[in-house]
């Protein structure tokens, strides 16, 4: 008996836990995964791999036999349509909607846009920018504030900079007195100023070429580049549409007297033939040729000069005769040929102006062009007669007579 009790008392062998090791691998598998890129892929292919998928069997589905389909029986050509089906169906033809066609936008003005300054300011802008800014002063003010420790104030933007600002005054045209603070002989030169100056009226084409002056500044200031000084820009004391009381037109312009450049190209293609040295001539800017803003084109035109209108040209106590020559590409006023300035003042030259004030009064006569070429004795005569429409000439006053400098051509001899 005691054989069969300890015989029964013998330690049996323990089945292997299979679905435990199976979970720890599992639990071990899912915590790498959370160290991978994509977990669930990765936790995805353990599991597949313990518990492969059975293979999926297509059903097997029952062949139908297709029915043969009959020939079909061809269909009847249409007949041709008769001219009127075809016009009324061109008629029908539905067209594609194009709404873009129909928007229009109002019309709107731009702000002006600010001055800004280029990231990288190149060496050749130093200078410019140097002399720009002592000219206008301001290098003179130069603030210091307290500040906190240096390792501090020099992370702040604030703390170190310069501001470069563009400060200028827009003139109102000058009228009527304010032209003889210029010249305050224009009441004995011409005698019927006053009377003249009622009927005064700034020309639209004075606001327009002072706009066209504050966008080349603004260019200037925003590419860093060198920008009109403060005689450019203050160069035309006034434009003014004149009516006298006969009925003639006149356009006043007030400015100095500098020499102009070679006439431009349209000029020499409207067919004149003036010669700086040789000519009396004036060239206007080119703002007077545009179209002016709010009127008609036939009013515009009739105060617009052409080239080859007789001018008045007044300096002081003396009168010029002269024409226009043509109009400058510039935005600037006051410009004649090397003849009319080396007559005003004798070492007038590219660098030295004729007139360095405004001083100078254009007495433009639109509508009085009469040839691409000027006859001289025909020119004065004539300016002379044009002055005597809006009151004439003080009696102490200078008309300097102007000669052709080319000598007459010699007859051909008779073969």
């Amino acid at each position: 008996m005691d054989k069969y009790l300890h015989k029964n008392r013998e330690p049996q062998p323990k089945p292997t836990p299979w679905f435990g090791a199976l979970f720890l691998v599992i639990f071990a598998g899912g915590a790498c995964s959370l160290l991978t890129p994509h977990p669930y892929d990765f936790l995805s292919e353990c599991i597949a791999a313990v518990f492969p998928p059975e293979p999926y069997v297509a059903p097997q589905l029952p062949q139908v036999a297709e029915p043969v389909a009959a020939d079909p029986e061809p269909e009847p050509e249409p007949e041709p349509l008769t001219p009127e089906e075809l016009a009324a169906q061109t008629l029908e033809e539905p067209q594609p909607w194009c709404p873009e066609s129909r928007l229009r936008m109002s019309s709107f003005r731009l702000p002006n846009f600010p001055p800004a300054l280029l990231e990288t300011v190149g060496a050749q802008y130093e200078p410019h920018i140097n002399r720009m800014l002592v000219e206008s002063g301001a290098l003179r003010e130069t603030n210091f504030a307290a500040g906190t420790i240096a390792s501090y104030d020099r992370t702040l933007t604030e703390a170190y900079r310069v501001n470069v600002e563009v400060n200028a005054l827009l003139p109102s045209a000058a009228k009527g007195a304010e032209l003889k603070a210029a010249n305050a002989e224009l009441s004995q030169v011409l005698p019927g100023f006053d009377a003249l100056m009622e009927s005064a009226a700034v020309s639209p084409w004075y606001h327009s070429l002072y706009l066209h002056k504050q966008n080349l500044v603004r260019k200037a200031a925003a590419m860093v580049e060198k920008m009109p000084d403060k005689n450019s820009f203050y160069d035309t004391d006034t434009i003014l549409e004149l009516s006298a009381a006969q009925g003639r037109r006149v356009l006043w312009l007030q400015a100095g007297m500098k020499q102009a450049a070679p006439l431009p190209a349209a000029t020499e293609e409207q067919g004149a033939t003036f010669d700086s040295e040789r000519d009396s001539y004036i060239v206007l800017p080119s703002v007077l040729s545009e179209r002016r803003e709010g009127e008609n084109e036939k009013e515009g035109t009739a105060w617009r000069p052409a080239v080859g209108d007789c001018v008045a040209v007044v300096v002081g106590k003396r009168v010029f005769p002269a024409v226009v020559g043509g109009y400058e590409a510039c935005f600037e006023t006051g410009m004649a040929s090397q003849r009319l300035c080396q007559t005003v003042r004798s070492d007038a030259s590219a660098s030295t102006p004729a007139v360095a004030e405004l001083g100078v009064s254009y007495i433009v006569f639109p509508g009085t062009a009469e040839g691409a070429s000027i006859d001289y004795t025909r020119l004065n005569a004539r300016v002379r007669e044009l002055l005597g429409q809006i009151g004439g000439l003080g009696h102490d006053v200078e008309f300097v007579e102007m000669q052709s400098l080319v000598p007459p051509q010699e007859p051909a001899a008779e073969m």
